[in-house]
């Protein structure tokens, strides 16, 4: 049961670290939607989104860093 408990962490980290790369994938998509949008509501929601969608890749790559040093 350790030796599979020890295996989990490795592939934690390498989960979140496939999160972060869809997330600023995505990210990256409604930004540039965002830009091309014409202006109004829906580009600044969209540049808004990706702004979240970009922090919830950092902290996506923040906590697989930190779950592959344990």
């Amino acid at each position: 049961m350790i030796d599979r408990s020890r295996k989990m962490y490795p592939l934690a980290a390498k989960t979140h670290s496939r999160n972060a790369i869809w997330f600023t994938a995505l990210a990256l998509l409604f930004l540039v939607f965002g830009v091309i949008a014409r202006p109004g509501f829906m580009s600044s929601y969209l540049i808004a989104f990706g702004v979240l969608m970009l922090l919830g890749a950092g902290f996506s790559a923040y906590n697989s860093r930190r779950i592959a040093k344990l």
